[in-house]
């Protein structure tokens, strides 16, 4: 691994914050307290806990939103154990997963006796012959036979306490139904306060269907208090807050812990970045990595995003030099839910499930995530275990609680946006200086994680108005007696569809990028980046290079356009941005093609097929039909750069760009329009022939002069890093004339080879007693026709066009 060669820079770290406005105040009574951790420990508990024990009997929904590693968790088992010694008051945990239940278990043995606790996994085995129902529940379904009120603790999942019996089954289990009744009217008769505690909310969100909600009303006269905790909150979750809060007559507490870092608590951050063009699983820095740890006998766990992954891993060739005894490919298996491997302290762990959920609290570990690479099919979205996005990518670093190492494989950062980034960072340059070094081909635009609630809004709006013909209608109608029909209400669409539309827009659905820019910002609490293995190089093979090429044309525009979503019929970038970003992209880099590195003529040849992408919108190129691919490039181009000021012209505006280069292109296609207009007046007709002099007339080289064309051609080719770089025939020629005569001559050839249709036969015409060659012209010049033809922006983007100084 390479140690990184740059200073880190640092900003506040960005969480998901609960505010007070969140919760509608004609509805919702709302509060709000910050507390800050110990500045030497990280824990929060000096000035949470007094908090908790003084709002003890109050009746509300509580709202913990503090940092992984702050302390949360364990000031909750005090809380408990301050209601446990209550008779008055029962206390349900609600989690997402099995492993918080054993957790929570055995934090709860230290404050009350094992026998009143209450576990979904103390379970008797099934009994002889009990038939299974696939799908039936989604938890261990055998609730133990001892007496509800014999319990002071009940630790749960989500699942069941909605009683949600999954998506293959129609009712849960007899037993929990019975379960459920049970503790409901022994609370009841009793006069018991339950208090109902979830933990990590946001990875239950999923289970919060409207039906299941409907069951929670249940509790409704026995629930006291809900206390809400996580360190990862989302929209989704606000809107769970909300339902719950309806059991404490709405009242939201909300207790919200600033985000530090302790230096001596972060452990070492490395991140392997790797090119998209092979198996991310097979990356060499990754089995070399694999090797170093095995070779010194260290033990690691591995998080890896799919199972298809962890099955390629699980071949005896990938591990070939370790004892498998000691591995566990830990995953569960939806196709037979009996089929359920867990996390083993004691093996290195290899798996899907451990994303979350897990503490790994050894001394000196190391923990290896493995991220989904990128795609640009806008419709396959599979991140496997980190499709809830940055809250799962800062839970699975979050697994290792100790110091140690942490590695992360992921593709190459986008480039972000400098303007995008937020006021409170000073340090903009340091951020796109570090990405410009390891950035790969597209952009994306810094996202505020606190702003998603305002796009959620929006996003509700856009939904809304879709269906606004069908409410309509439906409205019109008498549907008394038919069946129910109705849209998502708001927070119906927050909880089914919030959360996927903003992960694909939070850094425009990109996770690398997302944990590369939060890296180089030192915004994981627990570890410090230390090194970056990144190989610069390309590679290219020969039977799929043109399609390639192809390829990293799309990714930039695709790029542009999720920049600019409210102008996707439009171009976001000119034709120049984004040959200038490729071009720039390729210089930082050596390129190989099959295997051999490629030499100065063939780096070429590829910008070459870039620039064709350009000009053609990337539609694939018939190569066959090509004879002359140089000269076809040099024909698109300029009529591609003198039809967007044509276009600009016709609007009747006079243009003046505050850019003096984008104003010097401009004027110099104008210039290109009044000597098009020279030549079509030379035209001559004989015989009913279209003639032209194939010498520029002394008309033609007088405008020319006046125009002082020769100087500015000679900064056009200069500067226009398009014709600088020789891609067609221009350049090497015309820097090489020494007066506006050869100029003018070279320049009038130009025009009519590329605007005119020419016979290639040329006519000899008698002129004071010789002959004079003329070509024969098939089409001249048209404004009116060269305007219905269609060309890319090549000069200036829409944003460039808008925001102009336009003069009427």
């Amino acid at each position: 691994m390479s140690t990184i060669d740059f200073d880190l820079v640092n900003v506040p770290v960005e969480y998901k914050k609960i505010n007070i406005e969140d919760f509608d105040s004609n509805y919702y009574n709302s509060t709000k307290e910050f507390i800050s951790p110990n500045p030497e420990t990280g824990y929060i508990s000096e000035e949470l806990m007094p908090i908790l024990i003084r709002d003890l009997e109050v009746k509300n929904t509580t709202v913990i939103n503090a940092g992984t590693g702050q302390g949360k968790s364990k000031c909750i088992i005090d809380i408990v154990s301050e209601y446990i010694n209550k008779e008055d008051y029962i206390v349900v945990f609600a989690l997402p997963y099995n492993n918080l239940i054993e957790q929570y278990y055995n934090e709860c043995k230290r404050i009350v006796d094992e026998r009143k606790i209450f576990s979904l996994l103390n379970l008797d085995k099934p009994e002889p012959n009990t038939k299974f129902v696939f799908g039936a529940v989604n938890d261990e379904d055998f609730i133990n036979k001892s007496k509800t009120n014999n319990f002071k603790v009940h630790i749960l999942t989500v699942y069941a306490l909605l009683e949600n019996p999954g998506e293959d089954a129609l009712f849960q289990s007899n037993k929990r139904k019975r379960y459920f009744k049970s503790l409901i009217k022994y609370c009841e008769t009793n006069n018991k306060k339950v208090v109902l505690i979830f933990d990590e909310l946001h990875d239950s969100i999923h289970t919060f269907k409207q039906e299941y909600i409907f069951n929670l009303w249940r509790l409704k006269n026995i629930v006291h208090k809900n206390y809400v905790i996580s360190a990862t909150f989302n929209e989704s979750s606000k809107e769970i807050i909300k339902y719950l809060s309806e059991f404490t007559e709405k009242n939201i507490h909300i207790v919200e812990s600033e985000r530090i870092i302790i230096a001596e608590k972060q452990g070492d951050l490395h991140l392997i970045l790797h090119q998209e063009n092979n198996d991310i699983v097979e990356n060499e820095n990754l089995k070399s990595l694999f090797r170093t740890l095995l070779h010194n006998n260290k033990r690691f766990d591995v998080i890896v995003y799919s199972k298809s992954q962890l099955k390629k891993m699980q071949k005896k060739t990938y591990f070939k030099d370790i004892d498998r005894s000691i591995l566990n490919f830990c995953y569960n298996d939806i196709f037979n839910p009996n089929f359920i491997r867990k996390y083993n302290n004691s093996k290195i762990n290899i798996g899907t499930n451990f994303s979350t959920g897990i503490n790994i609290t050894k001394e000196n570990h190391t923990l290896v995530i493995i991220l989904p690479p990128r795609t640009d099919i806008k419709y396959f979205n599979n991140k496997g275990v980190f499709t809830s996005g940055y809250v799962s990518i800062l839970q699975a670093v979050a697994r290792l609680r100790k110091k140690g190492d942490i590695y992360i494989v992921m593709s190459e950062p986008l480039e972000i946006l400098e303007n995008s980034l937020p006021s409170f960072i000073e340090n903009k340059n340091g951020i796109t200086e570090i990405l410009q070094k390891y950035q790969t081909l597209g952009s994306v635009e810094y996202y505020d994680i606190n702003s998603q609630k305002n796009d959620l809004v929006n996003a509700y709006v856009d939904y809304t108005f879709n269906i606004r013909k069908a409410k309509k209608n439906i409205e019109e109608v008498n549907r008394t007696g038919m069946n129910f029909l109705d849209y998502l209400r708001k927070e119906q669409f927050v909880l089914q569809k919030g959360e996927t539309y903003l992960n694909s827009v939070f850094f425009n659905g990109d996770l690398s990028t997302y944990v590369f820019y939060i890296a180089i910002t030192n915004q994981f609490t627990n570890c410090r980046l230390k090194s970056i293995d990144f190989n610069p190089d390309i590679y290219f093979d020969s039977e799929s290079f043109v399609e390639s090429i192809r390829q990293h044309y799309l990714t930039v525009v695709n790029s542009a356009y999720k920049n600019n979503l409210a102008q996707t019929n439009l171009m976001a970038y000119s034709g120049h941005q984004i040959f200038t970003i490729f071009n720039s992209f390729l210089n930082q880099r050596r390129v190989y093609l099959d295997n051999s590195l490629v030499e100065t003529n063939k780096i070429k040849e590829l910008k070459m097929y870039f620039l064709m992408n350009v000009l053609t919108l990337g539609e694939p190129i018939n190569e066959e039909r090509i004879r002359d691919y140089r000269k076809l490039i040099k024909s698109l181009y300029f009529k591609s750069c003198l039809s967007q000021v044509l276009n600009l012209i016709s609007t009747g505006v006079t243009i003046s760009f505050e850019n003096e280069k984008l104003n010097f292109y401009y004027n110099q296609y104008k210039n290109w329009n009044e000597l098009l207009q020279v030549v079509n007046e030379e035209i001559i007709n004989q015989k009913g022939k279209s003639l032209l002099n194939t010498k520029a007339s002394s008309l033609f080289i007088q405008k020319f002069n006046e125009l002082d064309m020769f100087n500015k051609l000679n900064r056009l080719i200069n500067e226009d890093v398009v014709i600088n770089l020789d891609l067609f025939p221009l350049y090497d020629t015309f820097k090489r004339f020494n007066n506006s005569s050869q100029a003018g001559q070279y320049f009038y050839e130009l025009l009519i080879e590329i605007f005119f249709k020419v016979n290639e036969k040329k006519s000899q015409k008698l002129i004071n007693g010789k002959k004079v060659l003329h070509y024969r012209i098939e089409e001249s010049f048209s404004q009116e026709n060269f305007r219905k033809e269609f060309y890319v922006n090549m000069l200036f983007s829409n944003s460039e066009i808008i925001g102009n100084n336009l003069i009427n």
